[in-house]
């Protein structure tokens, strides 16, 4: 079974290299971060915006199959388009928040929260327990012991305010990409370790899970 970590919090913030290094120094043998995806001008249509997984250039073969596993998994569970797994060079944003973990590490952006069908997918929890099932099955796939968590954006010791992408059609001041990532990393930790859960998330959690049968049992 795999135990998975929250690096960085609003009671320890740490930037990107810092939460990897913290994660290298409890022994994490996979980091993950949380990001979604956003653009300027974005045209309405799923198909426009498809699910992609960044790795630096130093990422191994397994972390790449890994990382391909996982869109596998969310894209035909979810119907998005599968973008593939992008590497990274040093000049291209996102390299550096994945290049220091020694662990197998990945930087997710598998939804378009300036895509109007996608961000509302992201807020939707039934959608949000597909994907943290889908990391969940994939880390005990390939036998992940410890997995850090990383939240992409939120929690930084510098650029406290920065919350990613907006939302599309939402007030950035109360939710943004972070928000919505943050909802989903903790969904992961709740179904992994319920017994620390609140009861609340607990409940959620099951209602989400009834969804998810009600859609595909057509009821």
């Amino acid at each position: 079974m795999t135990i998975f970590t929250k690096i960085a919090s609003k009671d320890n913030r740490l930037d990107y290299k810092d939460r990897q290094n913290y994660a290298n120094d409890l022994g994490c043998d996979a980091y993950i971060e949380f990001h979604y995806n956003g653009k300027e001008i974005d045209r309405p249509g799923i198909l426009d915006n498809p699910a992609t997984i960044l790795v630096a250039d130093n990422s191994s073969y397994r972390t790449r199959d890994m990382a391909s596993a996982l869109l596998d998994k969310a894209c035909s569970r979810l119907g998005l388009v599968n973008g593939g797994v992008k590497v990274l060079r040093p000049s291209e944003a996102g390299y550096w928040n994945t290049y220091y973990a020694s662990g197998n590490s990945m930087l997710l952006e598998l939804l378009w929260v300036s895509d109007q069908e996608q961000a509302a997918m992201a807020a939707d929890l039934s959608v949000q327990l597909v994907l943290a099932d889908c990391i969940r099955e994939m880390c005990e796939e390939y036998e992940v012991t410890d997995c850090a968590l990383s939240l992409g954006h939120k929690f930084k010791a510098t650029d406290v305010n920065d919350k990613g992408a907006p939302v599309f059609g939402q007030d950035y001041s109360e939710i943004a990409e972070a928000d919505l990532a943050e909802e989903l990393m903790d969904l992961l930790l709740d179904i992994t370790e319920p017994e620390a859960a609140e009861p609340e998330a607990i409940i959620a959690a099951i209602e989400g899970l009834l969804n998810v049968l009600k859609k595909t049992l057509g009821i």
